[in-house]
Parts: structure tokens; sequence; C-alpha cells
């Protein structure tokens, strides 16, 4: 698995939209995509719902992201 598909991968993630990813990576909203399309076909899934610009993950996308850690209380 290549990096830079996992850091487009968490950069949409946390920016909710393709353009704003790329803003972030300092790449062009067409890097971004074809590393997202790259991920979806090596893992053979879609990870992101696509509605009006927006990106949700999936439950196959949840499953892609690192364990959190809880938070001490």
């Amino acid at each position: 698995m290549d990096w830079n598909y996992v850091k487009s991968f968490l950069a949409v993630v946390d920016a909710g939209s393709l353009e704003k990813a790329a803003e972030r990576l300092n790449v062009s909203n067409t890097t971004v995509f074809r590393h997202i399309h790259a991920l979806e076909k090596e893992t053979g899934t879609r990870l992101f719902e696509r509605i009006k610009g927006r990106y949700s993950l999936t439950d196959a996308g949840e499953e892609m992201l690192p364990p959190r850690k809880a938070n001490p209380e």
C-alpha cells in the first residue's frame, strides 16, 4: 500500500472534501482523487460515499482508520 494513498485517505477523512484535502496536502484535486481511487481498487471496496462534494466514510472506510485511543477520564 502506497503511503501517499494513505495520507490522501486520512486528509479526506479529516477535511471532509477532496478539495480541502488537496489544499492541505499541497497537491491537485486530481492527485487526491487518483490516490483514493487506487486505494479503493487495492482494497476492493468503496471507502467513501460521495454526496454533493462531501466525502463520508463507508463502513469499510471506517475499518481502514487507525484505532483511536480512549481519552482518560
